[in-house]
C-alpha cells in the first residue's frame, strides 16, 4: 500500500508469456525448489487475493518451460508484482 493508501495496479500477464523468476521475486510456491529461480509459462494470473498482499504479491498458475500443455497447470507461485511489471514493461518496448 502507498502512502496514500491506494493500492498499486496489478499487472496480468497474458497466457503463454514466459516468465523467468529471480529466486528474489517469488515464495510460496508449487513444482519448482524453494528459493530458487525458475521459468513460468503463465496459465492464469489470480488477482482475488492480491488486495490481502497489498497488491504486491500475486498467484500465477502455469508450466514449466518444458511442460506439454495438456494437462491442468503444474507450477504456481506467489510472484511480486514489480516483476510483472518489468515483464509487462520490456514486452511493450519490443513492440
Amino acid at each position: 500500500m502507498t502512502l496514500y493508501g491506494r493500492m498499486p495496479e496489478i499487472p496480468t500477464p497474458r497466457p503463454g508469456t514466459r516468465l523467468e523468476i529471480a529466486a528474489g521475486d517469488w515464495q510460496f510456491g508449487r513444482g519448482q525448489d524453494p528459493g530458487q529461480p525458475f521459468t513460468l509459462v503463465v496459465s492464469e494470473t489470480r488477482t482475488a487475493l492480491a488486495q490481502h498482499y497489498g497488491n504486491e504479491w500475486v498467484w500465477i498458475t502455469g508450466h514449466a518451460e518444458d511442460c506439454a500443455d495438456d494437462h491442468r497447470p503444474c507450477r504456481e507461485a506467489l510472484v511480486r508484482t514489480a516483476k510483472l511489471r518489468q515483464t509487462q514493461e520490456a514486452v511493450s518496448a519490443a513492440h
